[in-house]
């Protein structure tokens, strides 16, 4: 019982020090202007990550107007705050998500001026290469582009398999064994092996991936799908 204990206070300890660790890396990404960001702080981790993405969407507008005079397509926006990072921390009995894009990810980005900052930013970035995915700093939407390579199911397990090993995916497999459906991503084929849609996390409702639009695995009846996840 006592080492129980002793062990139950050391995790405490761990999950206090990451959490301060990722509080300490959103300060540094706010202060750099190299990033465009928003959070939002609600009861569950699945709500915060929505609302802080759909706030991020309005801030990938609002930022390209400035820049080009004209915004970002909305669809085009929602797509990239779908696949921006995140970082969770707790606040008090609530989830606080933290949703984050470079600006070189957007197609405003090549207005974008070199500052004066540039040795912090490459410090930020040496941070979040040591922090996230081995040592890697992951991009969820970088991630997704290389599976849509796959032309087929055929040569999904060759595209899977490496990105897997790599650290860039977590865990892939057919949709029957999702550990969580609602927390993995979906890539949707007809009974001929041709892949027909990729779906973003969620329940019912998902996002796809390809046309920006809602969508849900109910809208592929004899199909079936394959899961996978991304290390937040």
């Amino acid at each position: 019982m006592k080492r129980m204990f002793t062990i139950i206070i050391i995790l405490c300890a761990l999950l206090s020090v990451a959490a301060q660790d990722r509080v300490a890396d959103i300060n540094a990404i706010k202060k750099s202007p190299d990033f465009l960001y928003a959070e939002a702080t609600l009861p569950t981790a699945e709500e915060a990550a929505q609302v802080a993405r759909d706030l991020l969407r309005d801030e990938i507008i609002r930022w390209t107007e400035e820049q080009q005079k004209t915004p970002m397509d909305s669809v085009q926006a929602q797509q990239i705050s779908e696949e921006a990072d995140t970082m969770t921390t707790p606040r008090a009995d609530m989830i606080r998500v933290f949703a984050f894009v470079e600006k070189t990810r957007l197609d405003a980005s090549a207005i974008v001026q070199p500052t004066d900052s540039t040795l912090l930013n490459d410090s930020i970035r040496q941070v979040l290469l040591q922090r996230f995915g081995s040592k890697r700093y992951i991009r969820h939407g970088d991630v997704i582009k290389k599976i849509m390579r796959a032309n087929n199911f055929f040569e999904l397990r060759n595209v899977m398999e490496p990105l897997k090993q790599k650290g860039e995916i977590t865990g892939y497999g057919k949709y029957a064994t999702a550990p969580d459906p609602a927390r993995c991503y979906l890539i949707v084929y007809d009974p001929a092996g041709n892949l027909v849609a990729w779906l973003g996390k969620g329940e019912d409702t998902r996002k796809n991936l390809k046309t920006g639009k809602a969508d849900s695995i109910r809208n592929y009846h004899g199909c079936g799908a394959i899961w996978f996840t991304i290390k937040e």
